[in-house]
């Protein structure tokens, strides 16, 4: 029989889709990575069985490819003998043979069909417990896992291109106040509300997360020590100046972040622990305060010194100010 492109391609086809689902479970589902502390948000026995219909699925359509293909060899061999045949007998096996050609067809396309729409769907599902494994469902940023992840990749990128990152941990002070005095909804409510102020002041590039009860951290690739010691004050600052109610209560809400940046050598454990060294030594000098790690000791991200950069864009600001001063003042007159 000739070589069928249709048929090599959706086989193919078939073959690259079980090779991405193989890749997206090994990634959702490691099993020899540690676990993250905490419950797992969902049960990986649940996509582990999503994965085994998927596999069956492609299994199925992989049977009925094969299938096709003997059906279309067979009426080959029955074509070519009616070839080298004479009279009606011949003619109706010929007959035959496209007729059941056109029906072999409308079967595996009916069957073909309806196997994309039970992928489809079995697609969703899947990529929609993919993200609630990643997600935390109190706050909705991500999780621990997914921090864990995000920060094995930037230190990869790290040793490999250079590529500087920043890391921030942060705490809500005196949190377990707000479930004492109003119950754990105003807890709650505190802790929707900061994850919708970190995730507006962060940039957007930024990987914020809920690492554990009251305790938030962020990755900030690209970002050197300096900048990220003022994207701390800034998340500090939005922090402390916002209003977070609770049944008519105005609760007034701080946070204490520690600062780290990459450096040659480090893992996950030893950034974490720079990191949380400066946000201790937040908490000990009194909360809402930021600190962070020289890769020495913690020091107070508001004892920076200012840089030329900044000493220019300041006099640049000035003398826009007085020049707009002088223009209100001619235009008074």
């Amino acid at each position: 029989m000739q070589f069928s492109w249709p048929i090599f391609m959706l086989i193919l086809g078939l073959g690259i889709l079980q090779l991405a689902v193989g890749v997206v479970f090994g990634r959702a589902l490691p099993l020899n990575r540690p676990k993250p502390e905490g419950p797992a948000p969902v049960d990986a026995g649940r996509l582990r069985k999503l994965a085994n219909r998927l596999s069956g699925l492609l299994t199925a359509v992989a049977d009925d490819v094969v299938d096709h293909q003997s059906c279309l060899e067979q009426l080959n061999k029955n074509l070519a003998d009616a070839k080298r045949g004479e009279g009606q007998e011949s003619d109706d096996t010929v007959l035959d043979s496209v007729a059941r050609i056109i029906q072999i067809n409308e079967r595996l396309q009916t069957r073909l069909s309806d196997t994309e729409d039970k992928l489809h769907k079995q697609t969703e599902l899947i990529e929609s417990h993919i993200t609630e494994a990643r997600t935390d469902p109190l706050t909705g940023l991500y999780n621990r896992r997914a921090f864990d992840d995000e920060l094995l990749r930037r230190i990869a990128e790290w040793q490999r291109k250079q590529s500087v990152f920043c890391m921030v941990m942060l705490d809500v002070d005196h949190f377990k106040k707000f479930n004492d005095r109003f119950g754990h909804p105003a807890g709650d409510l505190v802790l929707r509300h900061l994850a919708e102020l970190l995730a507006n002041t962060f940039r957007e590039m930024d990987l914020v997360a809920r690492v554990g009860g009251e305790e938030f951290a962020a990755v900030l690739p690209g970002t050197n020590m300096h900048d990220a010691r003022r994207a701390a004050e800034r998340v500090r600052n939005a922090v402390a100046s916002n209003v977070f109610r609770f049944e008519e209560q105005e609760l007034q809400v701080t946070i204490s972040l520690g600062v780290a940046a990459v450096e040659q050598g480090d893992d996950i454990i030893s950034l974490t622990k720079r990191a949380d060294a400066a946000l201790y030594a937040s908490k000990h000098a009194g909360r809402n305060q930021a600190h962070y790690h020289d890769g020495k000791s913690a020091k107070p991200t508001g004892s920076s010194k200012a840089t030329p950069a900044d000493d220019a864009e300041m006099q640049t600001a000035c003398d826009d100010l007085r020049q707009r001063l002088v223009e209100v003042a001619e235009e008074a007159r």
